[in-house]
């Protein structure tokens, strides 16, 4: 459940080097991934395409998170 519980966190918002992340971000994030573990049982794969779907999962949140951390920090100095 830990994974789980990281990836619903990370897709709500929460930086994974710490910071503060909001209630209903979490709460969207959860349900995001209740979505995807819900069409990897439909599509009949393996549980280990779960996990596989979860890293994915938390390495798109970073990248995103990272891409726009730097706009904004592009921003303040231009």
């Amino acid at each position: 459940y830990t994974l789980s519980s990281i990836t619903a966190v990370v897709l709500g918002g929460t930086s994974l080097l710490g910071g503060r992340g909001s209630f209903v971000g979490t709460v969207l994030g959860a349900v995001l991934l209740i979505q995807v573990m819900n069409a990897i049982v439909f599509l009949g794969l393996t549980d280990m395409w779960t996990y596989v779907f979860q890293g994915l999962l938390i390495l798109v949140a970073a990248v995103v998170y990272s891409v726009a951390r730097n706009r904004q920090k592009k921003k303040g100095l231009a």
